[in-house]
């Protein structure tokens, strides 16, 4: 993905730095896509049938388009579009907007969930250690894609952050690339606990174990 970014940086970020803002911003990605409450059923009906909710990450559920008639055999589909703005933990926001699609069997318990996402941050200032913020902005955004995968032996979790951000820490500032990958697996999706990153932030090489909160 170009984002054709003028290499602007007055001093370089510390490798460090790099991995908890990386960190960061992965874990209010994924706590705001495939872990989201809010985001974690969906409410219809099917013609004369009662409203009733069901959960898109499994078991998965039917089509939140189809209003009339009954749903044709087991094999189900959804998809939706949703837009939130998230407060950042020290101050800003970032605008997140999806597109999630899934499918699954009810009957099994199993299916996949994607959530497409754009990410534009405005003066979002995260901690990146004792009494320290680096605050970032769109430059001009992040595509984020998230996938939940659950064949009821073994789910995973994994995707991509791809785009640029403007940052400015103490004494520094810059625009930059952002090119990661990250994934994780368990025996279900609430028992992944740590996520596998890599790729590179502001021209830093990430490659680290990243905790869910």
């Amino acid at each position: 993905m170009g984002t054709d970014l003028p290499g602007s940086e007055p001093l370089e970020l510390e490798t460090s730095e790099a991995v908890e803002v990386a960190s960061i911003v992965l874990d209010a990605t994924l706590q705001n896509s495939v872990y989201s409450d809010d985001y974690a059923s969906f409410t219809h009906q099917h013609g004369a049938a009662a409203l009733h909710a069901h959960p898109i990450t499994g078991p998965f559920t039917h089509d939140v388009g189809v209003w009339d008639g009954p749903v044709l055999g087991h094999h189900n589909l959804f998809t939706f579009d949703v837009s939130t703005e998230v407060d950042c933990p020290l101050g800003g926001s970032v605008l997140m907007e999806s597109v999630i699609t899934g499918e699954g069997d009810p009957r099994l318990g199993q299916g996949r969930v994607q959530y497409t996402m754009i990410q534009t941050h405005s003066a979002c200032a995260l901690p990146i250690g004792p009494g320290a913020e680096f605050v970032i902005d769109a430059a001009p955004y992040l595509t984020v894609e998230a996938f939940a995968t659950n064949d009821r032996t073994v789910a995973q979790v994994y995707g991509t952050l791809l785009g640029g951000v403007k940052w400015e820490a103490e004494a520094k500032a810059g625009t930059c690339e952002v090119d990661l990958q990250y994934t994780g697996s368990a025996a279900s999706m609430s028992e992944i606990e740590m996520f596998a990153v890599t790729g590179t932030f502001c021209g830093m090489e990430i490659d680290a174990d990243v905790p869910r909160s």
